[in-house]
């Protein structure tokens, strides 16, 4: 990762990782059906983060910055000081980490899954 702080105000610059909703007009959860909490999921494609995670960093005194699911994982971590990986509505696949699922809303999204892995380990190999 960056030594030095990139920005103007010498903030960190912090890497923020994505949700990733690959759109269609059908739930592919059941705890993605729709209801006030989880609304229905969007037609096309996205990326969503939830604006606390920004804030915080903010008011920790960093300048978040976004993360898509782009093929620049080098790029991203040679630019930023540091990275907090969000949680969200996606379930990390328990085979990951030898388990098998034991429930059926389970909600697995290969794209974040194998885009925040191989940024995880990137960021690690870089210190």
């Amino acid at each position: 990762m960056n030594t030095q702080s990139s920005s103007a105000q010498n903030k960190p610059l912090i890497g923020l990782n994505l949700d990733f909703f690959p759109g269609g007009n059908k739930a592919t959860a059941p705890l993605l059906q729709g209801d006030a909490k989880y609304p229905t999921p969007p037609l096309y494609p996205q990326h969503a983060i939830n604006y606390n995670y920004v804030q915080a960093i903010e008011a920790a005194g960093g300048t978040p910055i976004l993360i898509p699911h782009v093929d620049a994982i080098q790029t991203y971590v040679a630019m930023v000081d540091g990275f907090v990986f969000s949680g969200g509505m996606i379930d990390l696949a328990p085979e990951i980490y030898g388990e098998t699922a034991n429930t059926p809303t389970l909600y697995k999204q290969e794209q974040r899954t194998q885009f925040d892995i191989a940024l995880m380990q990137a960021a690690l190999k870089s210190q």
